[in-house]
């Protein structure tokens, strides 16, 4: 969840998904410092749990950062990213991770 000044946005993206928005955004403001994008971090199975709770920290951390520059804010591929499709809408697996996002 990203909580900017007027509301909230939920999004559930794979970091291979966060890292090609990184790669095409970089491509498109070429000239434009972007925020640094988190390392992909390896784990072990007991550390799944700690490792994704801080992962999405340093994700919401990036996203934020975009959103704080009106170019980026503006930009078609971050509001793509950002925006829930009619099919993020409907999938039950999606909307159990929104739940269980809202609850934490």
């Amino acid at each position: 969840a990203v909580h900017t000044l007027f509301d909230s946005i939920f999004t559930c993206h794979s970091f291979s998904e966060f890292n090609s928005l990184h790669e095409r955004m970089k491509v498109t403001f070429s000239t434009r410092v972007l925020p640094s994008l988190p390392k992909k971090i390896y784990f072990g199975r007991s550390q799944v749990r700690s490792v994704a709770k801080q992962r999405m920290k340093d994700l919401e951390i990036y996203i934020l950062g975009l959103l704080k520059s009106p170019v980026f804010y503006c930009s078609m591929e971050l509001r793509k990213f950002l925006t829930q499709t009619e099919t993020d809408k409907e999938d039950e697996a999606f909307n159990k991770k929104i739940q269980k996002l809202q609850t934490s």
